[in-house]
């Protein structure tokens, strides 16, 4: 079991979670690293608004959507250089192959984000991957105001079904 230490230490409220879940992944990696590292990509008193400032989606009044590169555009635009990895590589029936890299990444302390999609044609869902076993990946569903993490299981046959229809195949990490 490959697990992302000191992972429960990160409680990242979500916003908006019909729309916001890019920028509270992303701002959740950006905490994860800057507490278990001591490296902060971007200032922590500078996250405080953070999800609302990079939900594309709200700040255009919904002429744009969230997605990896709309979010890290808006990011970077204000912080140029922060050290984000997007690895869209990985095709239909590669998945995986991606869930490797992921589990090879979250083995070396690097905080991943995933897309899950559950159905065709309905909003993706953006989470951090925790943990990653033989039978299944954890990842964290939400955490609401109550900073308690919802961690959701699914097992890597119905991801891999996923990745390769063509449903959530994008992930990033923060290395």
């Amino acid at each position: 079991m490959t697990t992302l230490n000191g992972y429960g230490g990160i409680a990242t409220h979500l916003i908006d979670p019909e729309h916001g879940c890019i920028p509270w992944a992303i701002e959740w990696m950006i905490r994860y690293k800057g507490n278990v590292t001591g490296s902060w990509e971007i200032p922590s008193n500078q996250l405080n608004n953070f999800q609302t400032t990079y939900n594309v989606y709200r700040q255009t009044h919904r002429a744009a959507r969230n997605t990896y590169a709309s979010v890290l555009r808006a990011i970077e635009a204000n912080h140029p250089g922060v050290g984000f990895v997007r690895d869209n590589t990985y095709q239909r029936n590669q998945a995986m192959q991606k869930f490797q890299q992921i589990e090879n990444l979250i083995g070396q302390g690097t905080p991943c984000i995933t897309t899950i999609r559950l159905l065709p044609h309905h909003n993706a869902h953006i989470v951090p991957v925790v943990e990653i076993n033989p039978n299944d990946i954890a990842v964290i569903w939400n955490i609401p105001n109550t900073g308690i993490q919802q961690i959701q299981r699914f097992s890597k046959n119905s991801l891999y079904q996923m990745h390769n229809a063509g449903r959530g195949m994008g992930f990033m990490y923060l290395p």
